[in-house]
């Protein structure tokens, strides 16, 4: 990804337009790599459904992509890389604030898993942030 985000700060294009052309091209991949792992096709049947999909797929997606891009462009390299880090963090929080996942149970080994990487994420950032600027 840094390759091509790195080719297109370089030529100046348009962060939007680029975004959507590499999602439009990794969008038949990532379909034949769900009906292969999944067996059947999925598709939201409700509104609300489609509502959710769509928002997360902007927010998601499209809208970490082009974050990044805009990143690379506006700040450089070593900006960008270090908001990368934090997309995941970003992302398990939509999920949890739409309601698609629910929180980690903290009784449960998995649910200290899930809160321990995330804080590792935020606290790697943190780091690269201050010996960036501090070292």
């Amino acid at each position: 990804m840094a390759g091509c985000a790195n080719a297109q700060a370089n030529a100046h294009a348009n962060g939007v337009v680029f975004s959507f052309y590499r999602d439009a091209l990794c969008f038949p991949v990532l379909l034949i790599a769900a009906r292969i792992v999944e067996g059947k096709w999925k598709v939201p049947r409700h509104s609300a459904d489609w509502l959710l999909f769509v928002g997360l797929g902007l927010t998601g997606m499209f809208g970490g992509q082009l974050a990044y891009i805009l990143g690379i462009y506006f700040g450089g390299p070593d900006i960008a890389s270090i908001m990368q880090p934090a997309m995941p963090v970003w992302a398990s929080l939509f999920v949890i604030i739409l309601g698609v996942e629910r929180p980690p149970d903290l009784r449960t080994i998995r649910g200290w898993l899930k809160v321990s990487t995330v804080k590792i994420t935020r606290n790697g950032m943190y780091r690269m942030v201050c010996c960036k600027y501090m070292c």
